[in-house]
């Protein structure tokens, strides 16, 4: 299998909806603590504040759906 099946196979539907790349980098996040943590930090955060770092209500919803292990 080539490398970019693999990468293609690896980004889910909502990350092609994500407009921010510090989100889908979060989002994509499997076993670093630093970005899981950084992600429960933003998921935790009212949606007005998110809206206010620019995020988009699809960012908002990426970042709190469930961590896949």
């Amino acid at each position: 299998m080539s490398l970019a099946v693999l990468k293609a196979e690896a980004i889910s539907i909502s990350d092609m909806s994500v407009s921010s790349a510090l989100v889908r980098r979060l989002v994509r996040a499997r076993n670093d603590p630093a970005k899981e943590r950084i992600r429960a930090w933003f998921s935790e955060m009212d949606d007005a504040r998110l809206l206010d770092f620019g995020l988009t209500a699809a960012d908002i919803a990426a970042l709190r759906e469930p961590v896949e292990r």
